[in-house]
């Protein structure tokens, strides 16, 4: 009786500890409410700007303007920050977007995740749980924010995906792209944060305790 007492206070340790981890787990992003201008943020504004601004904010007083005005059709405006990663690692990428108009033609605004081979080839994720898989340009996206989405209002998008063979970095992009004239979109509090395996551990661990009460 008191050898079983002890698994389970063990295993209730263990599940409690497990908790705590999965919800203090840091956020990769560095700067991402833009209140350090682009600090730790590569960008390319190919044709178009990218740059921070004070027009909107979702948190602090800044946020990032990504105008794909003068970009070329199909163009993607971005920023975007890469950390190393491998194979089967999770990550969550979440943000918020806003338009001050309702973005016209097929233009949008989007949250991506790209894994990449260490040749730098883009690469299909594993799987997808969260957002939307892109085959043809390979990433795990968030649902965009199009011409069916309001204007002046901060949308939330997220995307979790995780990584296939042969990974050896994940970016984390936001994207304005332009199919004619889809203006400025804004984007702020951005999150990437690796989803640790204890979220299955700690599943397990809670089996264990119920089977070991089943056996009492």
């Amino acid at each position: 009786m008191i050898a079983r007492n002890k698994i389970i206070t063990s295993l209730a340790c263990g599940v409690i500890a497990l908790a705590t981890a999965t919800t203090g787990v840091a956020n990769l992003i560095v700067n991402p409410s833009f209140e350090d201008g682009l600090t730790g943020w590569t960008v390319d504004g190919k044709g178009g700007t990218v740059e921070t601004s004070t027009a909107y904010a979702q948190s602090g007083t800044l946020s990032l303007a990504i105008d794909a005005t003068g970009a070329g059709a199909w163009a993607s405006p971005e920023a975007f920050q890469s950390f190393a990663a491998s194979e089967g690692d999770e990550f969550y990428f979440s943000g918020y977007m806003l338009t001050p108009t309702v973005i016209p033609n097929a233009s949008f605004g989007v949250l991506k995740m790209v894994f990449r081979n260490a040749g730098g080839a883009d690469l299909v994720p594993a799987s997808v749980s969260l957002g939307n898989l892109n085959i043809a340009f390979p990433g795990a996206e968030s649902d965009p924010l199009d011409s069916s989405g309001p204007a002046e209002t901060w949308v939330f998008g997220e995307t979790q995906a995780v990584a296939p063979a042969d990974t050896v970095s994940v970016s984390f992009y936001l994207l304005n792209v332009n199919s004619a004239s889809s203006g400025t979109i804004y984007f702020d509090t951005i999150t990437a944060v690796p989803e640790p395996t204890s979220l299955a551990l700690l599943g397990l661990g809670l089996l264990g305790l119920k089977g070991i009460r089943r056996r009492k």
